[in-house]
This record gives C-alpha cells, sequence and structure tokens, in this order.
C-alpha cells in the first residue's frame, strides 16, 4: 500500500515536471530585462519577460507544463529584430546558455541546442573553405570536390546524430545544395 502510495504521488511530479531557461548574459551591466516569445510561423507569442541580475547577469525562465516543444526566442534590447536569439525547446530538458555581446551565444546544458549549434558552425567552416576557393580562382577541381565531399558528409552525419530530435528538422531544412560534379561558378 505504501508504495501504491509513493508511486501515485510521483507520478504528477513527473507528468507535470517544470523545466527552466536560465542563463548568464556578459557584461551584465549592459543587459536590464530578458523577454521570452514562441515562435509559430504566423507570429511570436509573449510568453514572459525576466530581469537580468546587475552583478551576475543570470536570468532565468520557469517553463510549466503546459509550454509546448518549439522554438522560443530570447529578446534582450530593442529593436527586437536585432538583439535576439532562437533556442529549441523539446520540453525534456533543461536549457543552460551564456550569452556575451562579441561571441554571441553559447549552449552549456541542451543536447539539442548544442547538435545544432556544432552543426551551423561545421557547415559554416565548409562554406567558407567553398568561398576561399573560388575567390583564390582555383583551377583545381579535386580540391573542390573533396570540400563538396567534406561538405555531404558532414551534413549525413549531423542528420545521423539528430534522429529522434527537433534539431533534425532544422538540420534537414538548411541542407545546402551539393553539386555531383565540378561546376564553373561563371556557367551557373
Amino acid at each position: 500500500m505504501k508504495r501504491l502510495l509513493f508511486l501515485f504521488t510521483l507520478i504528477p511530479s513527473i507528468l507535470l515536471a517544470q523545466h527552466s531557461i536560465k542563463g548568464t548574459f556578459s557584461p551584465a551591466k549592459e543587459y536590464n530585462f530578458a523577454l521570452l516569445y514562441k515562435v509559430t510561423p504566423t507570429l511570436s507569442e509573449y510568453i514572459s519577460n525576466t530581469e537580468i541580475d546587475k552583478e551576475t547577469g543570470g536570468f532565468e525562465f520557469q517553463l510549466d507544463s503546459t509550454r509546448t516543444k518549439g522554438m522560443y526566442r530570447v529578446v534582450y534590447a530593442i529593436p527586437q529584430e536585432d538583439y535576439n536569439f532562437d533556442i529549441i525547446y523539446n520540453g525534456k530538458e533543461d536549457i543552460e546558455l551564456t550569452f556575451n555581446s562579441e561571441t554571441g551565444v553559447t549552449f552549456k546544458k541542451s543536447a539539442e541546442n548544442k547538435l545544432l549549434t556544432s552543426y551551423t558552425n561545421s557547415m559554416s567552416m565548409v562554406t567558407q573553405s567553398i568561398g576561399n576557393y573560388f575567390r583564390e580562382e582555383s583551377k583545381n577541381t579535386k580540391a573542390l570536390k573533396s570540400i563538396f565531399k567534406t561538405q555531404q558528409e558532414t551534413q549525413e552525419n549531423f542528420e545521423k546524430a539528430a534522429k529522434g530530435m527537433m534539431a533534425l528538422d532544422f538540420i534537414k531544412a538548411n541542407k545546402p545544395y551539393i553539386p555531383t560534379d565540378f561546376e564553373d561558378l561563371k556557367r551557373i
């Protein structure tokens, strides 16, 4: 009977679990408030706001069980269109981050957001390599094919790593065009 009573008291806390988005802004004195929005295809729905601690730069949003998974946006200054960053909330994990005005957002805790950030950084490096190849007006088609092979493998590896995650949709949506043969930039 005691086990049954314990189980009945434990189940609601698991089902109604709260998660949080917390982090630190630096330099702390440059920030006052953070606002949280749920991003939808047609609009951004206001969720909450919180004051940023003047000394530590710390902030926290509590997400109750009614908050659905999806893309959320943290706004930290105006105009809102310029001073924000997006977060994937999967409804299963807390999110911890740091934000620096020079380097941007870094996720300390959240598998979804870490994976998406890693994907974005990796693909950016490959894109930079492609840009360098064409800026140098290189004629080495093997080098370009090697870069595109790396790009294809990177895309495939991140898609495999994101199986079962919300990040997979974003990774697939950002898949770049990857030619199968050499294409001269001037002909395109």
